[in-house]
């Protein structure tokens, strides 16, 4: 393979050679005796670049004098390189349809540049001559560069779960949960974990970590590192837990969130690698001692911050140890030979002296074993690593075998890892985001048969093979998702990367720079005072790669014109400046673009000038529609949006597109017919409409679009489909479709749930990936899926749940790696036969425990799965009885029992606060009046009946409701209405909340607003069971009012519609991706809270409180109504936003009001606080306006008293069972105490 392109060692010469060749054999006009001159440069640079090649292979020998002569010959490329650019983009830039003084003023100015070359090319002349008379006395001899075909080494994953579970981990991982758990005192504990660096402190934490998190409410595991980012700490820390996060909180604001957030949970903290006490002591202001056995562990090297974090709490220092002899050639050998056994006997005396001097630190024997790995057998070799190494326990042991693996890589690959040094510290590298950055540097070569993205993936390959990276979340496809670095490789790569110019970085308010001419530059500060950035950007005039890491404020104006550029990056950026990258359209060398940042939300017009564009990735950013002139960019591979950004039509006119992601927003039909015109299309993730956004009419051409483009498409070669659709008319059409996109490799399809896998499926013979949901699942489906021989991957999701035994039948899924299986069905019986899925390694199933969901029991056969090696189960333990999902785990522990292959066994209970005690609603209801006990047959009539099973049961918990607005005996029948119409409305709720898209809900809330029986036929299936029952419960309720009382029923039901109506608005809302303002947020859920519905039918059959004056009264949600609807959505979104909402959640009132006067999170809740107090003052008013509506301002007042002590310290008991549960027991199960 030829060297790379862009190297560390040979600067710009290999992308420079080939343009001055261009130069002097195109048809470009230049200025006599300039052709010569550029001839005399190729010449000189192909035998310099010849001979740099040579001392990059020999790089530890070079002296101080030949290291200067290579920096000043690599800075010259690039200067050549950037006046070589400049030069043929002016003189290739011009406008056929252009006005005569336009074109004219054109030649002027190409004219202008030819003189302009002429000189810089003697400039340049003159420089290459004076480096070429200093080399004449360097000689070396030539070594070949070899390169071959590179996959992950399939032994690495192996190699990392023996270093973590069985290489000398074993031992202190018990140690420190022994101490952990000792003792019985509640108070909050800690363990320090300090040693040396690379001796695996962060990998036993995370052991420890992993094994008794389960035991914990919460957890959070948080690098800090030497220069920490605390702000980042924090809110990294208050996202684990699961907590809301407000990128405008400071240090202050998030500590008290932290502490609010911990105050009455059982928390786990690890707290990784901590240089400073200073650092430990902001952090552990934010960590209370709550009383509840929370443990926190730290990690460091610094002995003194040991005994700081153990001093203030319950501590308890380990001092790690090194891998004793027996581990460390357990795991060195593991690395080089897979097994001690198979070490060759001529090599067991130099083995045993390498591990001696790596002196049982894990890092340093990983890398000699690596670096040994990939050489030959040669006992003359291993001697020689022997002799090149010093001891490994010292920082300078470390540094020089990591220098000796460093000088062992290939030029490409130096170049490659010197390159990594641009990310933060502690930051996963994705996959992707690495490839396209090394390709868009110009570090890529190519190579006959691959694309570059498949060259450079055999290049992270190989970094990873030789321990210079590591892998994060390696794949069931053996690929890595993501990687990062040691800090002490880190800090190695930043050293050398300085060195030779290659990166510069920023911290804080400084940065080292070996040459006033900076060429990459990456800013970690999150604050850089314009004096120094405008510093910064003097020397970055040639600049060819800027990065910002969450940089708060930056002034793009700051950015100059840069010719040079190809790379800007800019992550997690809160930028308050201008809205838009000032001089984008002038970076005419770019070549990858990534916006992560919410305050830029404008891209100019003038970026379809950037013609060398490859990647334009604006996922994060705050930009929701692209510029027309996005179809000018005819060499753009790579469009990464986020579903909210609206896309061209004119996307077809993007001939090189490969990759299309997050197509989404409003797709017109126009869009989707551009789509086949992507020649070159591999893959697309695509946001489909339905019938709702579109109409009959327009849906009909939209699918015949859709069909087209898909089938143009299909034939062309797409490799990946990712489908997201909320219409179960386009789901499955889509699978009819399958056909014509034989080339798939990988499918998935999200949304609204197709009925059932089509046939069709069998015709992917290239498919691996394949993610998909349905509503129902038969044994022939799965025989579908299990013929296609290719697949690796499998994620089913089920809405309905088998009602047969599941078997993988033998020969089934011959390759498969993965499997997850979904049902959100009650029950689960699958078999797993001999000879079925032979290399599966993981296997996840999720499914619901609910007695009436059950069509099935829970019976499992795991035994035949040969190569099983991880199994997850996850049970959902909503609206189920305690024995029923004991049972279901007793039933997944026998059958994993029975394996012989031992696989790891991990159980998991979702939704577990939904899960209801056995005997709890028998004591409740047992000493009430035949009317309690009636509602409760009442309610499981309704629950089997209506079989909506993302619904929990909440009978009892709405008859406490109406129990707290009166509890006296007259009223029990007003109770009993109260709480079955509250049962009917927890229902709609949940269908809007979590399960319906949005074209059911519109019919859903037509049927209820027409409230007629008839009605029953818009309404999908799953519903018609539940309007039934509220069409038969509204009339029975009215059948038992006496004839002077039925006028009461017609006040409910429009409350009920009216309720409807709030909730489909909502859905809308969220559908769009909309905040509203507050004021238009207050309109709609003060009467989506509930409680103005609640406040009518309370005085449905409440005898005396129910008179016309009363319910009119409610119904025209006065003021004191207006004011309980209040305090029941605050209350709601103040406990919403402290515990964070979830991704299928609307915006909060709280989130209203930030947006809309632009505070942060604390101010909001304060301001929403104070309306609450306003809310009770109204409440009380109201008592003294009317003397005739006191008892019904009462009710009104009970109710909102209720509903502040379900919410009481910003917790939310309606929401999650457990909590609510708990409070039922009080007042109806435990006794009251007689003092």
């Amino acid at each position: 393979m030829a060297g790379a392109i862009v190297s560390v060692s040979t600067g710009a010469l290999s992308t420079l050679l080939p343009k001055l060749s261009l130069l002097i054999q195109g048809e470009y006009k230049l200025l006599k005796g300039v052709k010569g001159g550029i001839s005399f440069l190729r010449d000189e640079l192909t035998s310099m670049h010849t001979l740099l090649v040579k001392l990059a292979n020999n790089e530890e020998k070079l002296d101080e004098q030949v290291k200067d002569w290579r920096n000043k010959v690599r800075e010259l490329s690039y200067d050549i390189e950037d006046c070589i650019d400049l030069f043929l983009h002016k003189v290739s830039s011009s406008n056929a349809k252009a006005s005569l003084v336009r074109k004219t003023a054109a030649k002027i100015r190409k004219l202008w540049s030819r003189h302009k070359i002429a000189n810089l090319i003697e400039e340049l002349k003159a420089r290459v001559i004076e480096e070429s008379d200093r080399r004449s006395r360097y000689n070396f001899d030539e070594v070949a560069d070899k390169f071959s075909h590179v996959q992950i080494d399939p032994r690495l994953p192996a190699l990392y779960v023996e270093a973590e579970k069985l290489v000398g981990i074993d031992g202190p991982r018990e140690k420190i949960i022994r101490w952990l758990e000792k003792d019985e005192s509640l108070k909050l504990k800690i363990v320090c974990i300090v040693g040396f660096g690379g001796l695996g402190k962060t990998t036993l934490a995370n052991q420890v970590y992993h094994k008794i998190k389960g035991q914990f409410d919460c957890f959070s595991f948080v690098p800090v590192s030497r220069n920490p980012n605390i702000l980042k700490i924090l809110a990294d820390m208050l996202k684990e837990l699961g907590s809301n996060v407000d990128t405008s909180d400071d240090q202050r604001q998030l500590i008290s969130k932290l502490r609010t957030f911990l105050e009455h949970q059982r928390y786990l903290v690890i707290i990784d690698d901590i240089w400073s006490t200073q650092a430990w002591e902001v952090i552990k202001c934010a960590l209370p001692e709550n009383n509840l056995c929370s443990r926190i562990i730290s990690t460091t090297r610094n002995s003194d911050v040991a005994t700081s974090c153990c001093s203030s709490l319950a501590g308890y220092i380990h001092n790690i140890q090194p891998l004793n002899e027996h581990d460390s050639q357990k795991l060195f050998f593991k690395r080089i030979f897979g097994d001690k056994s198979a070490c060759p006997p001529y090599l067991e005396q130099v083995s045993h002296g390498i591990i001696s001097k790596c002196h049982g630190l894990p890092l340093a024997l990983i890398s000699i074993a690596s670096l040994l790995a990939g050489k030959s057998r040669m006992k003359e070799q291993w001697e020689q690593v022997y002799n090149s190494i010093g001891f490994a326990f010292s920082h300078q042991g470390i540094r020089d075998i990591l220098l000796l693996s460093y000088y062992d890589l290939p030029i490409h690959l130096k170049t490659c890892l010197l390159y990594l040094s641009v990310f933060p510290e502690d930051y996963n590298i994705g996959r992707e985001e690495l490839i396209w950055r090394w390709i868009a540097e110009g570090f890529i070569s190519e190579v006959k048969g691959q694309t570059l993205d498949q060259v450079a993936e055999n290049y992270l390959n190989d970094l990873v093979n030789r321990s210079m990276i590591q892998p994060v979340d390696i794949k069931y496809d053996g690929r890595a998702d993501a990687c990062k670095l040691h800090d002490m490789v880190l800090d190695l790569i930043i050293s050398l990367s300085t060195q030779e110019n290659f990166t510069t970085i920023v911290e804080g308010q400084q940065y080292k720079c070996s040459s006033n001419k900076i060429r990459r530059i990456s800013i970690h500060s999150k604050c850089l005072e314009d004096e120094v950035m405008q510093e910064i950007m003097t020397n970055c005039l040639q600049v060819r790669s800027i990065s910002f890491y969450g940089l708060q404020y930056l002034e793009t104006s700051l950015l100059p014109t840069l010719n040079s550029l190809r790379v800007l990056a800019f992550e997690n950026w809160h930028h308050l400046g201008s809205k838009r990258i000032k001089h984008l359209g002038r970076f005419f060398q770019l070549t990858y673009l990534r916006i992560n940042s919410h305050g830029i939300y404008e891209l100019p017009e003038q970026i379809g000038g950037l013609q060398n564009l490859l990647t334009l990735d604006i996922r994060g950013s705050g930009v929701e529609k692209l510029p027309s002139t996005i179809g000018c960019l005819k060499n753009l591979v790579r469009l990464l949006v986020d579903y909210n950004v609206e896309l061209p039509n004119e996307i077809g006119d993007l001939q090189a597109l490969q990759q299309l992601s997050g197509a989404g927003n409003y797709n017109s039909i126009v869009f989707v017919e551009q789509l086949k015109r992507l020649a070159n299309l591999r893959e697309i993730d695509i946001l489909l409409h339905g019938s709702a956004q579109l109409g009959a009419r327009d849906m009909a051409r939209y699918m015949e679009a859709l069909k087209s483009s898909l089938a143009v498409m299909g034939k062309q070669g797409l490799q990946s489909l990712e489908i997201r659709n909320d219409d179960t008319v386009i789901g499955e059409k889509l699978m009819d479709l399958l056909c014509y996109s034989p080339c798939l490799r990988k499918l998935v399809i999200d949304g609204d749930r197709i009925s059932r896998l089509s046939k069709q499926m069998a015709l992917l013979v290239n498919l691996r990936h394949l993610d998909i949901g349905v509503s129902n699942i038969k044994q022939d489906d799965l025989c579908v899926l299990g013929s296609i021989p290719t697949l690796l991957f499998v994620r089913l999701f089920v809405e309905n749940g088998p009602d047969e035994r599941l078997a993988i039948i033998s020969h089934q899924f011959r390759c498969l790696k993965q499997f997850i299986f979904i049902s959100l069905g009650g029950g689960l019986d699958m078999l797993f036969m001999q000879e079925a899925m032979p290399e599966l390694r993981w296997l996840s199933l999720k499914f619901r425990a609910h007695e009436s969901d059950c069509k099935m029991g829970f019976e499992f056969s795991f035994k035949h799965l040969a190569s099983l090696e991880h199994l997850k189960v996850i049970i959902d333990c909503g609206d189920a009885t305690r024995s029923r999902v004991e049972a279901a785990e007793a039933s997944v522990r026998n059958a994993a029992s029975a394996h012989p292959g031992c696989p790891r066994i991990e159980i998991n209970r979702y939704l577990e606060d939904f899960m209801r005690d056995d005997k709890v609603d028998k004591e409740i209801l047992k000493d009430i009046d035949g009317h309690e006990v009636a509602l409760h047959a009442w309610g499981n009539n309704l629950y089997g009946a209506v079989e909506l099973t993302y619904s929990r049961d909440r009978i009892v918990e709405c008859y406490f409701w109406s129990y707290t607005i009166y509890y006296e005996q007259k009223y029990a029948q007003a109770r009993i209405i109260l709480a079955k119409i509250f049962v009917l409305a927890t229902l709609l709720d949940d269908t809007y909340d979590m399960h319906a898209i949005l074209e059911e809900g519109q019919k859903l809330n037509e049927a209820i607003q027409r409230w007629d029986e008839s009605a029953i036929s818009v309404l999908p299936e799953y519903l018609k069971n539940y309007y039934a029952k509220l069409m038969s419960t509204f009339k029975e309720i009215e059948d038992e009012l006496k004839s002077e009382e039925k006028y009461y029923i017609t006040y409910a039901v429009k409350a009920y519609q009216r309720l409807c109506k709030s909730y489909l608005q909502e859905a809308v809302w969220f559908h769009q991706n909309y905040i509203p303002s507050f004021q238009e947020h207050l309109d709609v859920s003060i009467i989506s809270s509930g409680s103005s519905m609640l406040s009518v039918v309370s005085f449905v059959s409440a005898g005396d409180l129910a008179t016309k004056e009363a319910l009119e009264w409610a119904f025209g949600c006065t003021d004191a109504v207006k004011a309980c609807g209040e305090i029941g959505r605050f209350q709601d979104d103040l406990a919403a936003f402290k515990h964070g909402k979830g991704k299928l959640d609307m915006a909060t009132s709280v989130e209203s009001y930030m947006k809309e006067h632009n505070v942060t999170g604390e101010e909001a809740t304060a301001v929403i606080s104070n309306l609450v107090e306003d809310a009770w003052k109204t409440i009380n008013q109201a008592r003294f306006e009317r003397s005739s509506l006191v008892p019904a301002v009462n009710r009104v007042a009970n109710l909102a008293m209720s509903i502040m002590f379900f919410y009481q310290g910003s917790e939310d008991a309606y929401t999650f069972n457990k909590l609510s549960m708990n409070i039922i027991k009080q007042l109806f199960v435990k006794p009251i105490p007689i003092i």
